[in-house]
């Protein structure tokens, strides 16, 4: 135990090396100090009377022995002892160093490393700085005490003042019990808080000083792409967008101010895309700048946001440039694993249109986010799509006048709280909160789930962006069971074209990334059709069968992506419209026999023809002789039999056996052991979870008439 400890000690003793000189005009308050050191980071210490620092503990022959010190740019605190590491070059002697410092030898753990014992902490701090400028020296720092606490499997609640607002992160009733979808970061935090990894913001621009967001946006690849420069700042006095959408992700957590982001450590770039046209008012980047975007800092950025989209009633598919800039990215971005790509799904619900009829959001390279409300349901606005891969918490709007358009927040699903540009830029005009405001959109729920990608990659750096795709869909959860649209898929995971998979349990997330295998490489199976056949006229209709209904209500003509044609106000009707023509179409489909159905909207003549049909399959190719998912070989060497299905959990362990052949884990025997965690929640309450069954309550709700109970097991539950 006590080699253990010195080889901690040892470790830790030569993680820091940096030159440090002590700077020029200190302020009366503080002493600013640097040493030389592997952290490359100040220290602040203050004074009580502009010449010696605050004594914290006992106090040694000289002074005192602990002095208490902050980080430069953090709030992170360290003590400073009597004690200094000297590290020295290969072939240096000892000797020189130490006449007239003051300082004697106290230990020697190797041939050129030291620790040396000063009269006291003062006495050290100066001397260390003495010897870090002297050659031949390649370490020289105090002794210290840094801020390194306990790995809980729950993270204490962070000290930020807004974060009990921030019901994404956490959604908790005033009990401390669940209360409805959320991220569960606190799950993921003691892990992982996306450390070194970049994310870009794709966007008009983020306020790079902002309090929450200076220190995070420190040193990233900032670049306007709309105006070729160098500076990510907002791109106009009105541009807050950005901004909202930076703080969800990584706003600083722990400073004692407003909120913070899913992945609060991680870094940010602002990319600019958005400025002011020739021709008036705003615009977005060419797609020559856009191909240039997404294939920016390849090298250093690991997840890109992009809460912006089509604001065509048409079909607008993937230009060929912004096409060569995706593959470029996911091709050679993290040298070669691939950047993680994550699109806002869209707006557009109530217009009608579809995801699936935007080129980026239905790329299956892209990672297409719908929005959910507070309760589960998703969000009235949320474009749906087979593209759709995952959802994440956002506000909602309401009709507060009554006139059918909405124009106000809902109050049961509120916005979620995030970063405001600052003074009379922000969109919060409040003295108290002004640094802050309500966001909500696909473009909040984006941003969301572009940190918990950044929590995943914290969690394994080795992870392709279809490693980090699969994760997403297997850590998340529905919660709201009676949509008529969710569908149990082949696979055993539910799925709708709403929400997609459902909302990521961030916790989950990098718990199955610490031990995630890559998943093999992707290949391409096509299949073409080049039979030409005529669009029949006038046959995009919607049929209504129901007792007593008028025979002109059997079938009622439709429009692409416009809905029914009323000849009289009538109640909105559900429609599921699969898009236009003029672009490659996306779909998620585990069906054996697919059929490509065509026609036209209006009346003779006919408008057109089918020319050809093309089938593209990605995927990893299995042996699977009963079509049931599951590679044949992996069924009988766990089994030895192809009986059980994809959905089959066998050893009960929550993981069915779809998960268990991705991980390469045995279906057989229990992947989860049996385990209590507590974790404490707050002051008066603690949360304690563990693997158990239980069932998923789902009440009729116009759909459904009636209540039905499912067994399902959980890797984990809170009590």
């Amino acid at each position: 135990m006590l080699r253990t400890t010195w080889r901690i000690l040892f470790l830790v003793c030569l993680g820091f090396a940096n030159r440090v000189v002590l700077a020029e005009g200190e302020t009366n308050a503080v002493r600013r100090a640097e040493f030389l050191s592997a952290g490359g980071a100040s220290y602040l210490i203050p004074l009580n009377d502009n010449t010696k620092p605050t004594i914290r503990v006992a106090t040694g022959a000289g002074g005192p022995e602990w002095t208490q010190a902050q980080l430069e740019g953090a709030t992170n605190r360290v003590e400073i002892g009597s004690r200094v590491v000297l590290k020295l070059d290969p072939g240096q002697s000892l000797d020189p160093f130490l006449a007239d410092t003051g300082l004697s030898l106290a230990r020697t753990v190797s041939s050129n490393l030291f620790i040396l014992q000063a009269a006291d902490s003062r006495s050290a701090i100066e001397a260390a700085e003495i010897l870090a400028k002297q050659p031949g020296v390649a370490a020289s720092y105090p002794v210290m005490r840094r801020p390194w606490g306990r790995r809980d499997l729950y993270a204490r609640a962070p000290s930020d003042t807004l974060f009990d607002q921030q019901w994404h992160l956490e959604n908790r009733t005033s009990g401390y019990r669940l209360a409805g979808p959320d991220l569960n970061v606190r799950a993921a935090w003691p892990f992982t808080r996306g450390e070194g990894v970049v994310v870009a913001v794709a966007d008009d621009g983020f306020q790079l000083d902002h309090p929450e967001l200076v220190n995070r946006a420190r040193g990233a690849p900032h670049y306007n792409f709309y105006r070729n420069i160098s500076n990510g700042g907002p791109a106009s006095s009105s541009a807050a967008h950005a901004t909202a959408v930076a703080g969800l992700i990584a706003a600083e957590s722990d400073n004692l101010r407003g909120v913070a982001g899913v992945a609060p450590r991680s870094q940010l770039a602002s990319w600019v895309i958005f400025g002011t046209s020739f021709f008036g008012g705003d615009a977005i980047a060419s797609d020559e700048e856009l191909m240039d975007m997404f294939q920016y800092a390849l090298d250093r950025v690991a997840v890109q946001n992009h809460s912006w989209g089509s604001t065509s009633k048409v079909q607008l598919g993937l230009d060929a440039l912004s096409d060569a800039g995706v593959s470029s990215a996911i091709m050679k971005g993290r040298n070669g694993k691939g950047a993680v790509l994550v699109r806002a799904g869209g707006n557009e619900r109530e217009d009608l249109t579809n995801a699936n009829d935007d080129g980026f959001a239905s790329d299956p390279r892209v990672i297409a986010v719908a929005a959910g409300r507070k309760d589960g349901r998703a969000c009235t606005y949320s474009s749906p799509g087979a593209c759709v891969l995952v959802a994440a918490p956002s506000g909602d709007v309401a009709d507060t006048d009554g006139d059918g358009v909405p124009d106000d927040e809902d109050p049961t699903a509120p916005d979620v709280l995030t970063t405001d540009r600052t003074g009379a830029a922000g969109q919060n005009a409040s003295t108290v909160t002004g640094d802050y405001a309500g966001f909500n959109g696909t473009s909040a729920s984006s941003p969301q789930v572009a940190g918990v990608a950044a929590l995943i990659l914290g969690a394994n750096r080795n992870l392709t962006y279809r490693d980090v795709q699969q994760i997403l869909i297997h850590s998340s959860r529905h919660f709201d069971l009676a949509d008529p649209d969710v569908r149990l898929n082949g696979a055993g995971f539910r799925v709708s074209h709403n929400v997609g998979f459902g909302v990521p349990d961030a916790g989950f997330a990098v718990r199955l990334a610490r031990a995630w295998p890559n998943r093999p490489p992707a290949e391409s199976v096509t299949v073409t059709n080049n039979e030409r056949q005529d669009i029949p006229d006038d046959a995009l209709r919607l049929a209504c069968a129901a007792p007593g209904i008028p025979g002109v209500l059997t079938s009622v003509r439709c429009l692409p992506t416009l809905g029914v044609h009323p000849d009289d106000p009538t109640a909105t009707l559900p429609i599921v419209f699969v898009g236009l023509k003029n672009c490659p179409r996306t779909y998620v489909s585990d069906e054996r026999n697919t059929t490509i159905r065509v026609s036209s909207s209006t009346t003779a003549p006919a408008v057109g023809a089918v020319t050809f049909a093309q089938l593209i399959v990605r995927g990893v190719p299995i042996t699977d002789r009963d079509g049931d998912g599951l590679d044949d070989g992996w069924e009988t060497k766990a089994f030895g039999h192809l009986s059980y299905g994809p959905k089959d959990d066998p050893d009960a362990d929550g993981y069915n056996n779809a998960r268990e052949q991705v991980m390469g884990s045995n279906p057989a025997q229990a992947s989860e052991e049996f385990r209590l965690e507590f974790g404490e929640l707050n002051a008066s309450y603690w949360r304690l979870s563990g693997p158990f069954h239980k069932y998923d309550h789902v009440r009729g709700k116009g759909f459904f008439g009636q209540t039905r109970r499912e067994r399902r097991a959980y890797p984990e539950v809170d009590l």
